[in-house]
């Protein structure tokens, strides 16, 4: 076998299996082993053994995990150790220890939809302590890295242009769904106004997350942090991430836990020396939260689509210029189809609450030219 007919597993492996330091963590004499965890990611996420995770990430990005480890470490939370392998040109090895417990992610598929409430909870918990805690790190030291800057006036319109690219050029959809791109153009800015509600975002999706074995929960993978986002994006995370979700969730089953989240973090702020925020509530904790998740699930679908495309693009190579096997191609692009497919649902959820919420007719208006006029030019081919 040529290297060029390497999978990118078999290639991470080798490069893994000749490095003294893995070599020395791996602790006998047989080959490393890899075994895929995450297939469904833009980056595939591997397991080293029983105690390491594997990826391919850029410096830039290792660089943030490594920051960000080191700090919840310093802070008294269990958290893993990093090592970072070369690779090719930018891209880096990211080996991060375990930290000892099973996946949220594993647990909360594996629970009845009616005993998944309480988890949820415990995410939420987690997830305010720990964003206290980033912004007063990230407060004191000016050096810490993040992967995204604030959610400003600049990237919203960023935010805002890339979501209406995923139905065509922007400009074209601003004429055809004026109302659609008037109601995401609406909560983006509202967003970026919310300065005093900023904090730092860590992702708190149920994959990056652990329990331990004295039953509490841990965070792992810090890959996504942004130095200061609305907590509605953290409860989005939280809330509107396929698999790890409530299906069918009640209207007021959610919004007792979007209000829940709201309280644990104004108690966490009051508890934090050294930061004025202003943490909604009531009624503006809910249009605050839908408003987050209406702009976090128009980017989710873009974000799917492009990986589905882009794989797609992938299996009309020949296998010899692959860098993974046609199986793994095809399931990722299920996978994602169905992510997509999801994150649409919760944008005309977000939609109609914010017209329940707010009274304007736009946001209704937004999804009827969604559904009616949108969501068909973006239907990608998902038959596999």
């Amino acid at each position: 076998m040529t290297e060029s007919t390497y999978s990118l597993k078999e290639d991470v492996r080798i490069r893994l299996d000749h490095n003294d330091q893995i070599r020395e963590l791996a602790g006998d004499s047989k080959e490393i082993t890899l075994h895929d965890i995450q297939e469904h990611a833009a980056n595939p996420v591997w397991r080293m053994g029983e105690n390491y995770f594997v990826k391919v990430i850029s410096q830039q990005l290792a660089d943030v995990e490594r920051d960000w480890y080191t700090v919840f470490r310093e802070e008294g939370f269990p958290s893993a150790e990093t090592i970072i392998v070369p690779y090719k040109g930018v891209q880096v090895l990211l080996v991060t220890s375990k930290v000892e417990g099973t996946s949220l992610a594993d647990e909360i598929a594996q629970k009845p939809n009616n005993e998944r409430e309480p988890i949820f909870r415990e995410m939420i918990d987690l997830s305010a302590r720990l964003a206290m805690v980033a912004t007063r790190a990230y407060k004191r030291n000016n050096q810490l890295r993040t992967t995204w800057g604030v959610f400003d006036k600049s990237e919203a319109t960023f935010v805002y242009h890339r979501a209406l690219s995923t139905y065509g050029k922007p400009e074209t959809i601003e004429k055809i769904a004026p109302n659609f791109a008037e109601a995401l153009n609406r909560t983006n800015m509202y967003l970026a106004q919310q300065k005093e509600q900023r904090v730092i975002y860590l992702d708190a999706v149920g994959s990056n997350m652990l329990r331990g074995p004295d039953g509490k929960l841990r965070r792992i993978d810090f890959e996504k942090v942004s130095a200061g986002r609305p907590f509605g994006f953290e409860l989005t995370a939280i809330l509107d991430t396929p698999v790890t979700t409530i299906r069918r969730m009640t209207e007021e089953q959610e919004q007792r836990l979007i209000q829940e989240g709201y309280m644990l973090l104004r108690e966490q702020a009051k508890r934090t020396e050294g930061l004025q925020l202003a943490i909604p509530r009531d009624e503006n904790a809910l249009t605050a939260f839908y408003a987050a998740s209406t702009v976090k699930n128009a980017s989710a679908i873009k974000s799917r689509r492009d990986i589905i495309e882009r794989d797609q693009r992938r299996l009309e190579l020949p296998q010899y210029e692959r860098d993974e096997d046609e199986t793994t191609l095809e399931k990722r692009i299920i996978e994602n189809c169905a992510g997509r497919d999801f994150h649409y649902e919760k944008l005309k959820r977000s939609l109609t609450a914010l017209h329940k919420q707010t009274k304007d007719d736009i946001f209704a208006k937004a999804r009827n030219e969604l559904e009616d006029q949108l969501w068909r030019r973006m239907h990608a081919n998902c038959n596999y």
